[in-house]
């Protein structure tokens, strides 16, 4: 565990003592721990002693305060003890708690650096809090200093990276900032995308800056907007005098499940992927963008989001919405501007096209798939005509060096993550990444008009030689002939490539014939591999207008 700072306890009291809401000073925070004791009889909250209609989960029961579980989870990613760590509904909920908490309404002030974040004017404005704004610098749009530091408020109100610039504001001036205000305000730092930037957090300053508050959330790279968490990290004691503020069991028992379960340690494998797949699609996006005649101006980001500046916001934002297409006209805050969020590949495309007034249909045959049973965790994203590097991971070392043979020689960008049960057997693992990856390949495929369907070659390898040959067809048919003389190869159980293609074979609904021979299992096993990637390139490559069969249906 990270060791946490011992507070600079005497000069963070007396912040605290000075701007804390005094209403709240003898306030206790609810908590409520629950025994986990499967036998414990709970009759102490008044709750029904059944489940709901139809839920197998004991949502009879009220959820923790904090869950001790997340807890655990967000100290492990974000790198700070749990007691530093307060977990609301929602990032909105973050900066209403800071808000009550530590300005007293009619009477204190927070601070805010324009163009910024809605959510902390109108949480203050509700509560009666007078906002003072001090306009971020149009030559770099960073926040003004000097004007700053002669404010006197009880809490400042920075978002980095912001939002809607999507610009980074430098460590080196948020920690200056914060020492000369060490005794007078709580400096909140909005990190909400930080996750698409390559910058250090602010959660690393906290140690020495106790009056720097950081807020974090799960809506944006997590993918959980539709959960509602966010993450409050500081000082233990401003975390003990937020929760004073703090609603009990502000999180409900199913969306603590969710993020459970989505950040698993394979769960952060898919996060980083799909980042890294986001950002290249934001460079691809400003690069395009910046094209258009009408874009005057296409801001540097490292959020998910691009703003540009263009002819006639208004135009644009009409002309995308007859185009189904939503983006938010940012002209209030920023002269003539847009933000686009960025999507992924065949949204970013379809939106392009609208732009330049072209055919908006999208030739991208991309599927994502997952499946999870009691014996793996797996998720597979195949998109059939883009060579990009993808990511394999599947904790079988041999299994990853041909699952990469596929996607180098099928030309398919091919992502597989996946987590099994490997300290049993390899079997059920790969055998599942075989039933997924033909099942994605199917769904990818659709209705197969124009692909070549039929496909055979033949590959050698040293002294081993493969023949495939693949009907794309809807009847799942699967014959093997050949032997390999290991049992393993590596960690990789020869008997399993008959398992791995049969799986294929069914799940694409496609006749799969695979002949091989030679000595070394080694070679034979990666020739089968090479000859399948090449022999499925040849079947999935579209080449007519046409479903090739004379039925008029496959």
């Amino acid at each position: 565990m990270w060791t946490n700072q011992k507070p600079k306890g005497e000069k963070i009291m007396k912040l605290l003592q000075k701007i804390l809401k005094k209403q709240l000073t003898n306030v206790e925070p609810y908590s409520y721990l629950r025994n986990n004791d499967p036998q414990r009889i709970n009759l102490d909250l008044n709750e029904a002693p059944y489940k709901p209609y139809g839920c197998t989960q004991a949502y009879n029961f009220y959820p923790e305060t904090q869950p001790r579980s997340l807890l655990k989870r967000f100290s492990e990613i974000f790198q700070v003890n749990q007691d530093e760590i307060l977990i609301t509904r929602g990032g909105d909920e973050s900066i209403q708690l800071i808000v009550d908490t530590f300005a007293t309404p009619y009477k204190s002030a927070i601070t805010i650096t324009s163009p910024t974040f809605d959510s902390y004017q109108c949480s203050s404005i509700i509560d009666g809090v007078k906002v003072v704004d001090i306009p971020l610098k149009k030559t770099n749009w960073q926040p003004d200093w000097v004007k700053l530091a002669k404010v006197k408020t009880n809490v400042f109100f920075l978002c980095s990276p912001g939002n809607p610039i999507g610009n980074i504001i430098p460590l080196k001036d948020i920690m200056k900032f914060a020492k000369k205000k060490l005794d007078e305000a709580i400096i909140v730092v909005d990190e909400a995308y930080l996750e698409f930037s390559s910058s250090v957090s602010a959660t690393t300053l906290i140690k020495d800056y106790p009056n720097i508050v950081v807020l974090k959330t799960l809506s944006k790279a997590y993918a959980l907007a539709g959960v509602r968490v966010g993450i409050t990290i500081g000082n233990r004691e401003i975390i003990k005098c937020l929760l004073k503020s703090l609603a009990p069991y502000p999180l409900p028992a199913p969306c603590i499940d969710i993020v459970d379960k989505a950040l698993s340690p394979l769960g952060i494998c898919y996060y980083q992927l799909k980042i890294k797949e986001l950002i290249e699609q934001r460079e691809m996006l400003t690069k395009e963008l910046a094209k258009l005649p009408f874009v005057k101006k296409v801001f540097s980001s490292s959020t998910n989001f691009i703003l540009l500046e263009v002819d006639n916001p208004d135009e644009i934002v009409q002309k995308l919405s007859v185009y189904n297409i939503a983006i938010k006209n940012k002209s209030k805050s920023v002269k003539n501007c847009i933000r686009i969020s960025v999507g992924n590949q065949e949204q970013n495309s379809i939106l392009l096209s609208a732009l330049k007034d072209k055919n908006m249909v999208s030739n991208i045959r991309k599927v994502e798939c997952s499946r999870i049973t009691k014996e793996t965790q797996i998720f597979v994203e195949t998109i059939l005509d883009n060579k990009s590097k993808g990511q394999i991971n599947t904790g079988v070392g041999f299994f990853d060096h041909m699952l990469d043979q596929i996607k180098k020689h099928s030309g398919i960008s091919l992502n597989i993550l996946a987590k099994g049960d490997i300290e049993v057997d390899e079997h059920h693992l790969i055998e599942d990444t075989g039933i997924l990856f033909g099942q994605c390949l199917k769904k990818a495929l659709g209705n197969k008009v124009g692909i070549e369907r039929y496909a055979s070659n033949t590959l050698v390898m040293d002294e081993a030689k493969a023949a495939v040959s693949i009907d794309i067809c809807d009847r799942a048919f699967f014959t093997f002939n050949g032997k390999i003389p290991q049992a393993k190869v590596g960690a990789f159980p020869s008997d399993m490539v008959f398992h791995f293609f049969d799986s294929i074979a069914k799940n694409l609904n496609a006749t799969l014939n695979i002949s091989v021979e030679g000595e070394n299992s080694h070679h034979i096993i990666e020739v089968i591999f090479k000859c399948f990637a090449k022999t499925l390139k040849d079947a999935i490559k579209i080449t007519s207008d046409q479903l090739m069969s004379t039925k008029g249906v496959m």
